[in-house]
């Protein structure tokens, strides 16, 4: 799915949910991605995410999830290039 999408917004997700892989995916993708504070405080998969730079935008609230979604929205169009920037499986 992400490979469709012009970028990922993660709402709720666990520490082993199936979002994690649609989140991955999405770097991979070169997607930007964002995710709620929420789930940025509770998974260790968020925190790697950010911590490596990739294109993820950490949100408070709604009002700062639309704001994330329109600023992407308004990017010049690019083309988009797979990421070199693997991430290791959990446990690896």
């Amino acid at each position: 799915m992400s490979a469709f999408a012009s970028m990922t917004l993660i709402v709720e997700a666990g520490e082993n949910s199936g979002t994690r892989i649609q989140a991955r995916a999405a770097t991979r993708h070169a997607r930007p991605v964002i995710i709620t504070r929420a789930v940025y405080q509770s998974t260790n998969w968020a925190k790697d995410l950010v911590e490596k730079q990739f294109d993820v935008s950490v949100v408070a609230n709604a009002q700062e999830a639309i704001q994330a979604v329109r600023a992407i929205a308004a990017r010049p169009t690019q083309t988009p290039v797979w990421s070199e920037r693997v991430l290791t499986p959990a446990g690896a």
